[in-house]
C-alpha cells in the first residue's frame, strides 16, 4: 500500500487526540501508520469528503505548484503533495493557536516539505508566480 493509499483511506485503525502534544487539531488528519488524529469536526472523514468534492482528476496536480490558503494542520497540503504536486505553499494567519506546529508535525510524518508561511494571503508577497 502506498503512502497515498494510506492517506486517502477511510479506514481508521485508531483515533488519537494529539500525537504531538498540542491541545487542538482542526483537521482529522491521517497518519502513516493508519491512525487518524481527532479533529474538530464530528465526521472524521470530513476532510476526505472535502477533497473528493474538489473533483481533482488523477495526476492533475503532477508537477504543479499549489497554494493552500488557510492551511491550519495541513491536510490539503499533504494531500496535494501525495497527489503529485512538486511545490506546496501553506499559508495561515496567526489566529490558529497551533499554527505552524501541527503542519510541521504532519509534514514530517508524511515526509513532505511545504513552504510554510504565516500571513494574510491577500497581501503576502509570494515569490512564486503562476
Amino acid at each position: 500500500m502506498t503512502a497515498k493509499d494510506v492517506f486517502f483511506s477511510s479506514q481508521i485503525q485508531e483515533l488519537v487526540a494529539s500525537p504531538n502534544g498540542t491541545a487542538t487539531w482542526w483537521h482529522s488528519l491521517p497518519l502513516p501508520d493508519g491512525r487518524r488524529i481527532v479533529g474538530a469536526h464530528l465526521d472524521k472523514d470530513f476532510q476526505l469528503k472535502m477533497w473528493d468534492a474538489l473533483q481533482i482528476p488523477p495526476n492533475a496536480l503532477q508537477g504543479k505548484a499549489v497554494l493552500d490558503i488557510g492551511a491550519n494542520d495541513g491536510f490539503f497540503t499533504v494531500a496535494a503533495f501525495l497527489s503529485g504536486a512538486s511545490h506546496v505553499t501553506a499559508i495561515n494567519s496567526e489566529d490558529w493557536t497551533t499554527w505552524p506546529l501541527n503542519i510541521r508535525f504532519a509534514s514530517e510524518a508524511w515526509k513532505v516539505n511545504p513552504e510554510v508561511v504565516t500571513g494574510d494571503f491577500r497581501t503576502y508577497p509570494f515569490k512564486q508566480k503562476v
